[in-house]
């Protein structure tokens, strides 16, 4: 793997982390448009496959 898909799936599990742990709970919360809440958990799934697919967590 080089220097450049190193660096995309660190932001890429940067980014998983900042929608399980900080976004999809303040949408759950606030009781926004579920489409919201809906979109973000799918991003989030796609994203975890993709981390999983270079064996990255």
């Amino acid at each position: 793997m080089n220097t450049y898909e190193a660096y995309i799936l660190r932001e890429l599990a940067d980014h998983a982390r900042n929608l399980e742990n900080n976004l999809l709970p303040e949408l759950e919360r606030m009781r926004l448009d579920t489409r919201w809440f809906v979109e973000y958990q799918e991003e989030l799934s796609d994203i975890e496959k993709v981390l999983n697919d270079f064996s990255v967590a």
